[in-house]
């Protein structure tokens, strides 16, 4: 199970419609149940991973956010060492430490969010 989610917020004035879209084999698609201000995953997902954007509409027309790419990079797996491999040789000495969890991020102005799951 991933321990990660993903918020996105914007906000507008004068709205009266809401929705949240994803960007699937070229074509927006509307995300259902993300009709407010605010989306979350949670949890994050590789297939995540993507471009989203909001519409707000009112009697005036249309409006759309800028594009915010969501990259989902998987958490690094440790393998398994049989009693007869070798994993240091010489002088080598010490610890091998993997994190427990990974560390999430994100990346420049919320053009683009990363997530390492």
């Amino acid at each position: 199970m991933y321990r990660y989610k993903c918020y996105f917020h914007c906000c507008s004035f004068y709205d009266t419609g809401i929705q949240w879209q994803k960007l699937i084999a070229a074509v927006w698609t509307p995300i259902g149940g993300a009709t407010s201000d605010s989306y979350t995953i949670n949890p994050v997902a590789l297939g995540d991973a993507g471009d989203y954007r909001v519409v707000y509409t009112n009697s005036a027309g249309t409006a759309t956010s800028n594009v915010v790419t969501l990259t989902v990079n998987p958490a690094a797996v440790g393998g398994t060492v049989s009693s007869s491999a070798t994993v240091c040789s010489g002088s080598n000495s010490g610890t091998l430490t993997l994190p427990e969890k990974p560390v999430p991020s994100l990346d420049g102005n919320l053009q683009r969010m990363v997530v390492v799951l």
